[in-house]
C-alpha cells in the first residue's frame, strides 16, 4: 500500500514505525516493488511510458515492471547517502578483540535501507582485510538451506570439487571448524532471518584466534539480540527528507543535472511527492528513481509530462 498523510519535518530523522501510519509505511518497505508498480501504472495510463492507457497494454506494462525489478532491485554504495557513522560503529565492533566463541556483530534494518550495503564496504575496508587471516562471505535469505550454506563457505576457505561435493553435512561442519580453528577470521551471514538458522549453522565456527567474528546482516533485531547479547545492534535509520530527495535527483536526473536545486518548482513539487512515498527507503527511492531516469534516456520528459496533469 502506498501511504498518504502526515510525514515527519524536513531534517528529522526516522525510527522504525511501530503504529498507524508507520506502520502501513513499514509494509511498504517490506515490499518495495509495490512503488514501482504504483507508478509505472500511473505513468502508463497517462501515455507517460510510450504504452497505451487501456486494457490493450497491459501485458507490456507487466513485462516492465518485471524488467525494472531486476534492474533496479538493489542498493549500491553510492545511494546511501550517509554510511560514515555506521561505518565506523561497525569497524569498532569488529576490530575488538574478544576472547570468545561466537563474537557476533549485527546490522539490523529493514529491506532495502542499506544492510548488505554497508556489510559489504566494511567487508572490502583495507583495515578489515588487514586485520584478519581469512574472510568469506554468505547469503542466507529467508529459506536457509543448511548444508549449501556449509558447503558454499568450505568451498571459498578449502576449494575441493569433487571431495566436498560429495560430503554429508556432519563432514561440512568438522572440515569446516578444522580449517578457521587456527585463523583469525571473519565470516558474514548475510540476510540471516530466524535465531533457529544461527543455531544450526554456529557449530563450525570455532573459537579462532582471539577476536575473530562473525558479521550478521538482519530484519529481526531479536536475532540480533539472541545471537549475541554482549554486542549491540547496529541499526540503520530511515533517510531524512533532505538525504531522500539528494537521492532521488541522484537517480532520476541525468548525470549533467546532479544539482538538488537546479530544478524547476513543478518539478521538485511532483518529485518530492513522489519521494515521500518511499518512506526514507533506499531501494524504494533508488527504484523509482532508476525508472524515471529510464523514461528520460527514452527520449521523453516525465517531469513535463506528468506535471502537466493531475497528481
Amino acid at each position: 500500500m502506498l501511504v498518504e498523510g502526515r510525514r515527519p519535518q524536513a531534517g528529522t530523522r526516522r525510527t522504525f514505525p511501530q503504529s498507524g501510519v508507520g506502520m502501513e509505511i513499514r509494509g511498504l518497505a517490506y515490499d518495495a516493488e509495490d512503488v514501482i508498480d504504483y507508478f509505472i501504472l500511473k505513468l502508463a495510463h497517462r501515455g507517460a511510458l510510450g504504452i497505451p492507457g487501456d486494457g490493450a497494454g497491459s501485458s507490456s506494462v507487466t513485462g516492465m515492471q518485471q524488467r525494472l525489478r531486476r534492474t533496479f532491485s538493489h542498493v549500491e554504495e553510492e545511494d546511501v547517502i550517509n554510511l560514515e557513522v555506521n561505518t565506523k560503529d561497525v569497524l569498532s565492533q569488529l576490530m575488538t578483540e574478544e576472547d570468545r566463541s561466537h563474537a557476533v556483530v549485527s546490522i539490523v534494518g529493514m529491506g532495502g535501507i542499506g544492510k548488505t550495503t554497508l556489510a559489504r564496504k566494511v567487508y572490502r575496508h583495507v583495515d578489515v582485510k588487514r586485520h584478519f587471516d581469512f574472510l568469506a562471505w554468505v547469503s542466507i535469505s529467508q529459506q536457509c538451506n543448511p548444508r549449501e550454506v556449509l558447503h558454499e563457505f568450505l568451498m571459498k576457505v578449502q576449494p575441493g570439487g569433487e571431495s566436498i561435493n560429495k560430503m554429508n553435512e556432519n563432514q561440512l561442519i568438522k572440515n569446516l571448524s578444522d580449517v578457521l580453528k587456527e585463523k583469525l577470521y571473519l565470516v558474514v551471514l548475510d540476510d540471516i532471518w530466524r535465531i533457529e538458522d544461527w543455531d544450526i549453522l554456529k557449530p563450525p565456527f570455532p573459537r579462532g584466534e582471539k577476536g575473530s567474528k562473525i558479521l550478521f546482516t538482519t530484519r529481526n533485531k531479536d536475532v540480533a539480540l539472541l545471537a549475541d547479547p554482549c554486542n549491540s545492534p547496529i541499526e540503520l535509520p530511515f533517510l531524512t527528507d533532505d538525504e531522500s530527495w539528494k537521492l532521488f535527483i541522484r537517480k532520476a536526473l541525468p548525470r549533467n543535472k546532479t544539482d538538488p536545486h537546479a530544478c524547476s518548482k513543478a518539478f521538485e513539487k511532483l518529485g518530492r511527492e513522489m519521494v515521500k512515498k518511499c518512506g526514507g527507503l533506499p531501494l524504494a527511492i533508488v527504484v523509482l528513481g532508476g525508472l524515471l531516469a529510464t523514461r528520460h534516456r527514452a527520449g521523453g520528459r516525465w517531469f513535463t509530462e506528468t506535471s502537466s496533469k493531475d497528481t
